[in-house]
């Protein structure tokens, strides 16, 4: 279910989406905003476990569930002169602490040591001032990457989202995630406000799509909102369910989930493991449509080597202690890259 308690933090109003746990689930969400010293508006979201042996794998958009984190009231990114996309170095931030309020997405790390491993796909287009998105785009890190793992409070950060002028920010997204054992995929995602302004994220039900569910919740609760309640579809928050709800929730309408991985063997270079190797032959033959050393390379068969290959993968990884030890690409082919 959906919590009807909204926080405050800072001054800043917070949430925790938590949804209905099942075997192989993570359990959902916590956006967390806040004001920094600096007075730039940071919004975290942070996907949350109960098992410490999970693992958050990949942040990525797909064809049929395209990656989108932008504003709903206008705004852009704060972008420091000094960051990248991935999370700063900590010998910069200590040097220009204003860094750390930085825009960057990351897998479970805030600060980087100089050991982060979140890696970006080939042709990342970075941070425009206003939105990130588009298909065929991930950030993500293998299972063998500590990182992957909850915190002690059960949470892997996924994004680092800030700005001096907005007022409510959203994302949508898929996760790959293995949790109970289980490799999970989920479009999902939520939305952060800052003041006073509401989230119309429009997710009514919540089921983490936004579409004839929720338009069919919205109808049912059409007009005033109980004194003592909380109408999830009274999206404007002005204590009705009205044409202007409805409004809103067209404006937030979102394509189905992705598409199921297919169950193949991900082996792509053929030496008996799943690892790094064969996720540079993946990056190598990015794009690539047919080639005899890219065939292999295109696990869901759909013609081009992408990012639902990446996931394959990261779905299907490991292999036998005795296989030989394939080292990890060198720190410059991590794809790091600046957002100018």
């Amino acid at each position: 279910m959906k919590l009807k308690t909204l926080s405050v933090l800072a001054g800043l109003g917070g949430t925790l989406i938590v949804c209905d746990p099942v075997a192989g689930e993570f359990l959902g969400f916590e956006i967390s905003p806040e004001q920094s010293q600096f007075g730039i508006n940071v919004c975290t979201f942070s996907a949350f476990f109960d098992n410490p042996d999970d693992r958050l794998l990949a942040v990525a958009g797909t064809a049929s569930a395209p990656l989108m984190v932008d504003f709903i009231s206008g705004g852009t990114f704060y972008q420091h002169v000094f960051g990248g996309d991935t999370a700063p170095l900590q010998a910069l931030i200590d040097l220009f602490p204003s860094l750390a309020d930085d825009t960057f997405v990351t897998i479970g790390v805030e600060v980087d040591d100089g050991t982060d491993a979140t890696r970006l796909t080939p042709g990342w287009p970075g941070f425009g001032a206003m939105a990130l998105g588009g298909p065929n785009q991930a950030w993500f890190v293998t299972p063998d990457d500590a990182q992957a793992a909850p915190d002690p409070t059960g949470r892997v950060l996924l994004g680092h989202f800030s700005t001096a002028d907005f007022v409510a920010a959203r994302g949508r997204f898929v996760i790959l995630a293995i949790s109970d054992g289980e490799p999970i995929l989920r479009y999902t995602g939520d939305c952060c406000f800052l003041s006073e302004a509401p989230c119309t994220e429009g997710d009514v039900d919540p089921d983490n799509v936004v579409g004839i569910l929720d338009f069919l919740r919205l109808l049912s609760d059409w007009g005033p909102c109980p004194p003592d309640d909380f109408c999830w579809a009274d999206l404007n928050n002005d204590g009705e369910v009205g044409i202007v709800d409805f409004l809103l929730l067209l404006g937030n309408w979102t394509a189905p989930g992705p598409d199921p991985l297919p169950s193949v063997d991900a082996d792509v270079n053929g030496d008996g493991v799943v690892n790094n190797a064969d996720i540079e032959r993946v990056r190598t033959c990015w794009g690539s449509q047919q080639s005899p050393f890219c065939d292999p390379a295109d696990l869901d068969g759909d013609g081009m080597v992408g990012v639902r290959d990446i996931l394959i993968l990261l779905a299907n990884w490991g292999g036998s202690p005795a296989d030989p030890a394939v080292p990890d690409p060198p720190a410059d082919g991590q794809t790091i890259s600046a957002k100018r």
